[in-house]
């Protein structure tokens, strides 16, 4: 029991006159957070909290006043240990992790129209080569992935607090020579390893080609795609979002080499299931090929935002086998001799 200097007047809960009161010591990990094994003294008064950083210059001790007048919040509200914290924030980000995967996987099987970018079925040999380097690619970041996390959770629940003695303090390490290098060395080795694989697959597809059976010149422009055969027929695929665009059609199991150009703005032609997004530059010849093994339909579209009206500018591929392939080319020939009719 005593007087606290200082304290005498000015305060709501604070010592009227130089009456004495009874004053409690308290520690607090954060500021007005008090322990909560401090309490009332009798059934009646209250705790009162009194701040007194700048009066002593401890700035983790409280005084705990006797007043007549309880305090609303004088005991802290119950946490959950720290360890319990830091396992529900990561069960919350694997949880979430595994959502967006889930849901990436569902979009990816809503093939519409053959367009199916996640997960597209390849139908010629260098869609098939990149499909096969995103897939590796996908297993060795899962990979890594599982590990860290794993590592992350057993440290949480290995080294924490409740599982150690009190007052203990963890060994203080400033470094690790071993442990350094090796998470320098591994994720450099396969960093390189995944760029080594991609350059090669890349080279693979996309160089180009001089045993081609068949050239389709493919010319971009503001908002469609042009189809030379070479043979004066020439298909105008104009973009669309309401209606299907007209096709490009190729024979199946024909190696066809396409050579892009664009006639005002850099385009960028895709289609998942054939090939890689191959760039239609004004002013330079580009290459990339198909060699598509079965009938059918496949979507793609322009990857290169090219104006306003990008979002229609939309790909379709037909593939025919060559008997139907050479009578539609027929048909598209002899409407193409065929004399315009006269203006009425």
């Amino acid at each position: 029991m005593g007087v606290a200097p200082c304290l005498e007047r000015g305060g709501r809960h604070l010592a009227r006159g130089p009456e004495l009161v009874a004053a409690i010591a308290a520690v607090v990990d954060e500021t007005r957070r008090p322990e909560a094994a401090v309490g009332t003294l009798d059934g009646q008064a209250g705790v009162g909290e009194i701040d007194v950083a700048r009066l002593l210059g401890y700035g983790h001790n409280r005084f705990w006043i006797l007043s007549g007048q309880p305090i609303r919040h004088a005991r802290s509200p119950h946490r959950p240990p720290i360890y319990f914290r830091l396992v529900a924030r990561s069960a919350r980000a694997l949880l979430t992790t595994i959502g967006l995967a889930a849901l990436a996987f569902v979009l990816s099987s809503c093939d519409v129209g053959g367009l199916s970018p996640i997960f597209p079925d390849p139908v010629s040999p260098n869609g098939q080569g990149i499909y096969n380097t995103y897939v590796g690619i996908s297993v060795v970041a899962i990979i890594v992935f599982i590990g860290v996390e794993a590592a992350l959770l057993w440290v949480v629940l290995r080294y924490r607090r409740s599982r150690q003695p009190s007052g203990y303090v963890p060994p203080q390490v400033h470094g690790h020579t071993g442990l350094e290098i090796g998470w320098t060395i591994a994720p450099l080795i396969i960093v390189l390893a995944i760029a080594a694989y991609s350059f090669v697959e890349l080279q693979k597809d996309f160089q180009p080609i001089s045993n081609q059976e068949m050239t389709v010149k493919v010319s971009g422009h503001q908002f469609g795609w042009d189809y030379d055969y070479l043979n004066g027929v020439v298909v105008h695929q104009e973009g669309s979002l309401a209606a299907e665009v007209t096709p490009f059609v190729v024979p199946t199991n024909t190696l066809v080499k396409l050579q892009f150009d664009a006639n005002d703005v850099i385009h960028s032609w895709w289609v998942p299931a054939i090939s890689g997004k191959t760039d239609a530059v004004p002013g330079y010849d580009n290459f990339s090929w198909l060699k598509i093994d079965k009938p059918g339909k496949w979507r793609g579209e322009c990857a290169e935002l090219c104006g306003s009206g990008h979002a229609q500018m939309q790909i379709i591929v037909q593939a025919m086998d060559k008997s139907d392939f050479e009578a539609w080319m027929a048909k598209q020939k002899a409407t193409t001799a065929s004399p315009s009719p006269s203006p009425s």
